[in-house]
């Protein structure tokens, strides 16, 4: 009998290879991006579609496409940070604070209607109808890439 006949080899892991970095032609697509305050009540939302602008004249699929996935994610995103229910009756302090990919310039009430669908998804994470938020909205001038939402009571109209 040869020793060692029974035992098995084990063979070690090949060594993993390291993924390959894909540059596309935007160099902001895949360059790092400063980071974006956010306090603990905040969510942070991708930059609006330009489908969505109101200055926009897009075709109807592909806005009413936008505006689905807009409302989506504002949703799950507020779900995620623990946006529950708020008493029906609550007036709601919407603040939206825009960070630009670049310098160029951005109007803030563009910004605001742009964020209707976001503003939208939230209502439906909350259970409120959204003419209950009291909306402004700020372009910062810092750099970033998205869009944070923050959500404050303001207080409970009297029946």
């Amino acid at each position: 009998m040869v020793a060692g006949a029974g035992i098995a080899s084990i063979a070690a892991p090949a060594a993993a290879k390291p993924a390959p970095v894909i540059k596309t032609k935007r160099a902001h697509s895949w360059a790092p991006q400063p980071a974006i305050p956010l306090l603990a009540r905040d969510i942070l939302l991708p930059w609006p579609s330009r489908e969505l602008s109101p200055n926009g004249r897009g075709v109807w699929f592909a806005v009413a496409d936008a505006v689905d996935k807009a409302r989506k994610d504002a949703f799950f995103a507020a779900r995620a940070a623990g946006w529950n229910m708020v008493p029906p009756d609550t007036l709601v302090r919407f603040e939206v604070f825009g960070y630009r990919r670049t310098k160029h310039r951005q109007d803030d009430d563009n910004l605001l209607a742009s964020c209707k669908a976001y503003r939208d998804g939230i209502a439906d994470a909350l259970h409120i109808d959204d003419n209950r938020f009291r909306a402004s909205c700020v372009v910062m001038e810092q750099l970033g890439h998205g869009v944070v939402v923050r959500l404050t009571v303001i207080e409970q109209e009297a029946s």
